[in-house]
């Protein structure tokens, strides 16, 4: 891996802070929606029970188990204007919630998306090794040295120089054990 600047070990916090802070902005939208609707559910059942003796309890109670399709059923009786009230509710929470999610999810496949090789990840992994062994290529000589040094449990690194070698290595069978260890006990490293 070439050097870097001396910058270059804070800018993944940097990148991670800026993230967050991007997801707290993009959820401001959905979580006011969802917000708004318990608030708008509350006052709309406290009203509409204001004759039977509702409480604020039973309205926030209804509106959550309305818009979380939960649906336990009426905690007071409701006429027309109640059912319709509560299928319009049920509407937009539930549109809401939905909202809210697609928003998370859309924000975790587009970072994820971001870094399609785990570049990041791969680079933090790298960077807390020590004491391990850098096999530079997987030719005849790095493969055998490959699987010596899996075989032993040895913490190492494998740096493929070209981008057809590092084609080749993935079709390899030492890279496939390559990557179960990287997913099983996280000693070896694969550097396209």
């Amino acid at each position: 891996m070439a050097r870097r600047g001396p910058g270059y070990q804070h800018e993944p916090r940097r990148a991670a802070r800026a993230a967050i802070r991007s997801l707290r902005v993009r959820l401001l939208l959905p979580l006011s929606l969802v917000v708004a609707v318990i608030v708008a559910g509350t006052l709309g059942y406290y009203w509409l029970w204001r004759k039977v003796d509702g409480t604020w309890m039973d309205a926030l109670f209804m509106t959550v188990t309305t818009i979380t399709t939960v649906g336990y059923g009426e905690v007071k009786p409701l006429d027309t204007a109640g059912r319709i009230f509560t299928m319009v509710l049920a509407i937009a929470g539930v549109g809401s919630l939905f909202y809210t999610l697609s928003v998370v999810m859309e924000y975790l496949v587009s970072t994820r998306l971001a870094d399609l090789g785990g570049r990041r990840r791969m680079e933090r992994r790298i960077e807390a090794l020590r004491q391990h062994i850098v096999v530079a290529g997987l030719g005849r000589v790095g493969r055998q040295a490959a699987q010596e040094l899996f075989a032993a449990n040895t913490p190492f690194v494998v740096i493929e120089p070209g981008q057809a070698a590092a084609r080749h290595a993935h079709h390899s069978l030492v890279v496939l054990e390559l990557f179960l260890l990287l997913f099983e006990n996280r000693h070896a490293e694969i550097v396209p």
